[in-house]
């Protein structure tokens, strides 16, 4: 008498196992696999009937229920699709604008940091400190940080790049600070390699990505993997045991480097912000200081300071601001034949003293320099067409000879030029020069213009 009954205590057993799984899981069908709401990780169906089993009432033959099947056949378990991560949404369980009716998981973890107005000089400082003093530079770091910071989720269409030849000048706290602010679980920091071998389960969960030390400068395949990364507004995930499959990039990429040849930029490069710092580093003390203000609640006076920053001129679909680092980068990162022929042709050194150029004998040229590295037609070809030049084609030269010449610049100019241009220019002399020429009467020509002109008509003329 007073005992409770064993069908109600096995209804009780069941309805507390069940409260419990509900508690704890969450099942996704695409990876047909559990969230584990306390380890923040997947776990398989059989490892949650393995790991839960003795949790599990009996059933009516005296064995314990398996908790995967309990779950599934529960209607009020937590179910979704797969993980999607969605910064500044604290749901759980959320859908999104571009596929109604779908659950997700949402795997962003609000961050502890809250906002508080205080001071942000100490990060402020140190931010114009990495940029050598120069109030331009350091205003293009912060409104990069205050976006991405009042805008979680959207990304900005270039990446930084700070680089420092000296070591311990405290470049990577920039992003020690925002992993605080954003909420480390949000911050994966990875190296190259994992770029490079393709490993980009972290772009899943990630609002910032940071790479310590980026050293990438002479690997083109490592910088076209970036690309999608820092610009592309979905990427592909590939996670071990599982298939690939696509969701939002929602990352914004932070880079450090010791070295000016840190990553590869092609000309024209719109995906880099690019600062080299200068200085010496401090004396230890600052960095203490600078370390307890970004790991104690001082660092909520920056959030403030970020989350109130004035934007308006502030685009981040833009390319990235120009300065003169990148420069530094590109030409660090530049093969020894192109870095060669592009200081030619920047100090006019011969051949690219000349307008009109055979690439066979510009190859001789070059031959003749010491120290200059091998360099083929194919490649003076391909460094001529980035700098503006360009194939002219076969046109009779001094002599009535077809010689294929190119432009060294002003390739637009020249490929509608009259072959008397092309075959004074192809003589030494510039085309503008030789289209002033072609003008006057003969005896006011410029003598050598004069018996070019006149040998290249006798030659037609036979």
């Amino acid at each position: 008498m007073g005992l409770v009954d064993d069908t109600e205590q096995e209804d009780g057993d069941l309805i507390k196992a069940l409260k419990y799984l509900r508690s704890r899981y969450v099942y996704a069908s695409f990876r047909n696999e559990l969230w584990d709401r306390r380890a923040k990780d997947w776990i398989s169906t059989q490892s949650l009937t393995n790991a839960e089993a003795h949790r599990m009432p009996f059933d009516d033959f005296g064995e314990r229920r398996d908790a995967f099947k309990l779950l599934r056949g529960d209607e009020y378990a937590a179910r979704v699709h797969n993980e999607q991560f969605v910064p500044g949404d604290e749901r759980e369980i959320v859908e999104v604008a571009d596929k109604p009716g779908v659950e997700w998981l949402n795997t962003w973890v609000p961050p502890k940091v809250k906002a508080v107005k205080g001071s942000a000089k100490i990060m402020l400082d140190h931010i114009l400190y990495l940029c050598n003093g120069n109030k331009e530079h350091a205003g293009m770091i912060v409104d990069w940080l205050a976006y991405a910071y009042q805008n979680p989720g959207k990304k900005i269409n270039y990446a930084l790049l700070i680089i420092s030849g000296y070591q311990g000048v405290g470049k990577d706290t920039l992003a020690l600070a925002m992993a605080r602010l954003l909420g480390e679980e949000n911050v994966p920091f990875i190296d190259d390699d994992a770029i490079a071998e393709g490993r980009n389960e972290y772009m899943k969960r990630a609002q910032l990505v940071v790479v310590p030390e980026v050293m990438c400068g002479d690997r083109r395949d490592v910088s076209n993997k970036m690309k999608p990364i820092i610009t592309q507004p979905v990427v592909r995930i590939n996670e071990k045991n599982q298939k690939p499959y696509f969701t939002p990039n929602r990352a914004n990429v932070a880079m450090f480097s010791n070295h000016e040849n840190a990553a590869y930029i092609e000309d024209g490069d719109r995906r880099h912000l690019v600062i080299i710092c200068k200085s010496k580093p401090h004396v230890p003390e600052y960095y203490d200081a600078l370390y307890e203000y970004i790991e104690g609640d001082g660092i909520a006076g920056f959030a403030w300071f970020l989350k109130h920053r004035d934007l308006s001129n502030f685009n981040p679909k833009a390319n990235a601001p120009h300065t003169e680092y990148k420069d530094t980068v590109r030409a660090a990162t530049k093969a020894g034949w192109e870095a060669f022929l592009q200081d030619a042709w920047d100090s006019n050194a011969a051949p690219f003293d000349r307008d009109v150029i055979n690439l066979r004998e510009a190859v001789a040229v070059f031959g003749e320099i010491k120290g200059a590295p091998r360099i083929s037609v194919q490649q003076i070809g391909q460094f001529l067409k980035k700098v503006g030049g360009g194939d002219l084609g076969k046109p009779r030269v001094t002599g009535g000879k077809q010689v294929r010449v190119w432009a060294v610049r002003d390739l637009d100019e020249l490929q509608n030029a009259q072959k008397e241009i092309l075959s004074l220019a192809y003589g030494g002399m510039t085309w503008r020069k030789a289209a002033l020429e072609i003008q006057k009467p003969r005896q006011d020509r410029d003598i050598a213009a004069h018996r070019l002109i006149e040998a290249d008509k006798a030659v037609a003329a036979e």
